[in-house]
């Protein structure tokens, strides 16, 4: 794993033990702890897009085991795979290299997927070859929940919000129905460069589309955000953290102050990659939620989270 203090500068690194999910209930947590907290993530969000949260609760192990396991997956001989693709536009299932591209004009990212959401029917799981990834995901989606809504109400204390719950409200409480949910993320092994084509990447340049993404990675790197100046840092992976960005629809609530920072994933410079892996949780609002400015400025028009989704959903997948 790659340690801490090789992490560039760039994206922050914020210690979340005053919150974290190990030993701490949210309406317990010291005011003025939690108040340092929201100021420090909220600095870091409005400047980078993304932060690094180090000690919540999440344990190095619980992640292991979800890579481990998800890996024995896509290992699989690809006819087996195929058998649990996405299906009808479910939004869950198997999607192989060539089934997202981000980037219209160049080849398809070098990336295969399984997305699951919250309500994700038993038969879209491969029980017959890998009957643990059921409960270990569904296990790590409740994990993954809690700390997002840890993150969403800092959010809101620190943007010194009437109703510090506000973003409670608009996730995971009014309906059931939502697109967010756990992709689990692999890219295959580059064995000769002389297979990557001109332009291709290991995911096209994008900016995530609901609220805020949890994203854990291993140690093998290759994500690069685009700062502000238009040039993209690499975001060295920091062992023992989740690295924590701001999406869309998050940017258009708070008129821009929050940024929701380009991304991609790239080659090596030699053009051959070992494998690597990754498990992203997305949060969306709640698919009826008015996401609409939360200011006077009134940046953006109002949008129903759906319909977001939807055109989003349109314009990358094929």
């Amino acid at each position: 794993m790659a340690n801490e203090s090789t992490a560039r500068p760039y994206v922050p690194i914020v210690n979340f033990a005053s919150l974290s999910l190990q030993n701490v209930k949210r309406e317990d947590a010291d005011e003025a702890s939690v108040q340092e907290l929201a100021d420090q993530i909220l600095e870091a969000f409005s400047t980078v897009g993304f932060v690094y949260l180090k000690n919540t609760g999440i344990q190095t192990t619980e992640v292991t085991n979800i890579m481990q396991t998800s890996r024995r997956f896509f290992e699989l001989p690809r006819e087996v795979k195929r058998r649990y693709a996405e299906k009808d536009g479910a939004g869950a299932g198997y999607r192989e290299i060539g089934a997202q591209t981000f980037e219209a004009d160049k080849p398809e990212d070098l990336r295969e997927s399984f997305d699951l959401h919250l309500d994700t029917p038993d038969s879209v799981y491969p029980e017959a070859e890998v009957p643990e990834l059921m409960p270990l995901t569904r296990q790590f989606t409740d994990r993954c929940k809690e700390l997002a809504l840890r993150v969403l109400y800092l959010i809101a204390v620190g943007l010194k919000l009437e109703d510090r719950c506000f973003f409670d409200k608009n996730h995971f409480e009014m309906e059931s129905k939502s697109f967010t949910g756990i992709r689990l993320l692999y890219y295959p092994e580059i064995k000769n460069p002389s297979d990557v084509k001109d332009k291709q990447t290991r995911c096209g340049e994008h900016s995530d589309w609901g609220s805020i993404t949890l994203l854990f990675q291993d140690d093998v790197g290759g994500l690069e955000i685009k700062n502000v100046e238009g040039k993209f840092v690499e975001a060295t992976p920091v062992e023992g953290t989740v690295l924590v960005n701001i999406a869309d629809l998050l940017q258009r609530w708070t008129s821009d102050r929050l940024i929701s920072a380009p991304h991609r994933v790239k080659m090596s410079t030699t053009g051959g990659s070992s494998s690597r892996q990754s498990v992203a949780f997305f949060v969306f609002p709640d698919n009826s939620t008015v996401v609409q400015s939360l200011d006077s400025a009134h940046k953006y028009p109002p949008i129903i989270t759906a319909d977001y989704a939807a055109e989003k959903i349109a314009s990358t997948f094929y």
